[in-house]
């Protein structure tokens, strides 16, 4: 993380997270071929939520001096809202059912990749700057998580399906969730692990 201030910057590292989570809903259509592919057009929206705590790395991005009202430590909880326009490919083998079995053709593999937007705000902002961490008691000279801001966002993902019964199955998937230039924040990127169902209808 960058933090900006009045004709300079200061670089940060992230030092921890906590209360991570993910939830969402998912509608779509989808298409089967003659093949054994089966191609997806979804729309997704997301809401995520964690406890992020940075701090001062002693770097600074312009080669400046550090100052006792610059930031030391930084904590706020950040969230996000996330609509996105996804793309998807299944393989789907339950053509291959007489020859591989009913568990094997009901696992349906699957990878896609997504665009949209995300609204992004943080609340209880906690900032020690680099007086107050030496005893020095100091106004900070930023605020870098006082912001609530739209921004474009992007994702790729794969996963597993495995159909329980015709319209119903769970998921397992694997998901990069990528954020552009936020403010202070360079680019924010996570990675997730989630499951779910699937109702088809």
């Amino acid at each position: 993380m960058t933090i900006d201030y009045v004709g300079r910057s200061l670089d940060y590292d992230v030092a921890d997270w906590d209360g991570n989570f993910l939830m969402g809903f998912e509608i779509g259509h989808s298409w089967k071929t003659r093949r054994f592919l089966e191609f997806g057009l979804e729309f997704e929206g997301l809401f995520s939520g964690t406890d992020l705590q940075t701090f001062a790395n002693g770097e600074s991005a312009d080669g400046t001096a550090v100052q006792l009202s610059d930031v030391y430590q930084a904590a706020a909880d950040m969230n996000f809202a996330a609509f996105m326009l996804n793309g998807v490919v299944t393989l789907d083998l339950r053509k291959l059912r007489p020859r591989v079995g009913k568990f094997i053709s009901n696992i349906r593999p699957y990878v896609g990749a997504g665009i949209g937007g995300a609204q992004v705000w943080f609340r209880n902002q906690r900032v020690v700057t680099v007086g107050d961490a030496f005893g020095t008691p100091t106004s900070s000279a930023a605020s870098p998580f006082g912001l609530d801001q739209f921004v474009f966002a992007s994702q790729v993902f794969t996963g597993l399906e495995y159909q329980l019964k015709e319209k119903l199955s769970i998921y397992a998937e694997y998901r990069w969730f990528n954020m552009e230039k936020v403010d202070v924040l360079d680019t924010f990127e996570t990675e997730y692990l989630i499951g779910g169902l699937r109702l088809r209808y």
